[in-house]
C-alpha cells in the first residue's frame, strides 16, 4: 500500500502489546507507524495508531487528557500493581469498604504526585523500570505530577469497586489503585483496565 496517512483506532484486546499491535498495522500498510499512549498488555480499548504523516502530531497529541474504566481490587497487593504479579500483602476485606474507598478517593483529585509503578515503561537513566526490577535493582521511583480531573464510582462488587477515571497523560492506573490501597490501609491492584478516550 503505502503512502497512507491518518489515524486508526483500535480496540486493543487483553494479552497484546501496544507496540506489537502498532508494528503489525505499520507492516500491513507498508508505512510508519506510532501510537498516542501505551497501554499495558492487560489492558483493552482505544489506541490511536498513527500512520505516515500523522506521526508528526504525536508530540502535540500525545499530551491530551485519558478516560478509563479501572476494576480496583481489594485485599491483595502486588508487586507490578496489577493481577498478574507476585503477590506482596493481604488482608482480609473490611465490611466497611464503601466507606474507607469513598473517603480514600479524595486524596486523589487534580495534581497530585505520583509514583509508577517498579515494573512500567518510565526509564531511569536510560534504562526501563521494568528491566531494573527484573534484575531486581533496588531503583528510587521517579515522581511525576499527574492530574486527577475526574473520579466516579461506577459499580461495586463485595471486595472490589469499578471506576471511571479522567487524568492527564501519563497517569498509572495501577500505581492509582495501589496508592489508594494505601490510603485506606487495605492491599490494592488493579483487576482490569480499559481506555475509554
Amino acid at each position: 500500500m503505502g503512502n497512507i496517512d491518518g489515524y486508526l483506532l483500535v480496540d486493543k484486546p487483553a494479552g497484546r502489546s501496544s507496540a506489537s499491535i502498532t508494528r503489525q498495522l505499520g507492516r500491513i500498510l507498508d508505512s510508519r507507524a506510532g501510537h498516542l499512549g501505551t497501554l499495558d498488555p492487560l489492558a483493552t480499548g482505544l489506541l490511536v495508531v498513527c500512520i505516515g504523516k500523522a506521526l508528526k502530531l504525536v508530540p502535540y497529541l500525545q499530551k491530551g487528557a485519558k478516560r478509563y474504566l479501572a476494576e480496583v481490587s481489594f485485599g491483595r497487593s502486588t508487586v507490578s500493581y496489577d493481577a498478574e504479579g507476585e503477590v506482596t500483602a493481604t488482608c482480609e476485606v473490611p465490611d466497611d469498604l464503601q466507606t474507607l474507598v469513598r473517603k480514600g478517593l479524595k486524596r486523589f483529585s487534580g495534581e497530585v504526585i505520583q509514583l509508577p509503578p517498579p515494573y512500567s515503561a518510565v526509564k531511569v537513566d536510560g534504562t526501563r523500570l521494568l528491566k531494573l526490577a527484573r534484575r531486581g535493582a533496588d531503583v528510587e521511583l521517579p515522581e511525576r505530577k499527574v492530574t486527577f480531573y475526574d473520579i466516579t464510582i461506577q459499580n461495586w462488587r463485595p471486595d472490589a469497586v469499578v471506576l471511571e477515571v479522567s487524568c492527564s497523560a501519563g497517569t498509572y492506573i495501577r500505581s492509582l489503585a495501589h496508592d489508594l490501597g494505601k490510603a485506606i490501609k487495605v492491599p490494592a491492584h488493579l483487576a482490569s483496565l480499559r481506555r475509554l478516550e
